[in-house]
């Protein structure tokens, strides 16, 4: 759509059927995280930072391999 401009009842309309569409296991992007400890598999990194009671920003900084971060807790992507 160039050079056009979508109404703002259509932007509600669209925003409405979006909302909570790709969250959790939903996701085609997210990726599952596993427990080393426990064996326990979780569908969404915002699911362990609730667990954890961290920002999902914080915990992806720790369990990402390709960070420098000493990743201190028992998660891992799988």
């Amino acid at each position: 759509m160039f050079n056009k401009k979508h109404k703002d009842i259509s932007k509600v309309k669209m925003s409405i059927a979006k909302k909570g569409k790709y969250t959790g296991s939903k996701n085609p992007n997210g990726k599952k995280i596993i427990n080393t400890i426990t064996g326990e598999i979780h569908d969404s990194l915002q699911e362990v930072a609730t667990i954890l009671n961290v920002s999902k920003s914080h915990l992806c900084r720790k369990i990402n391999p390709n960070n420098r971060t000493k990743n201190d807790t028992p998660y891992k992507y799988v």
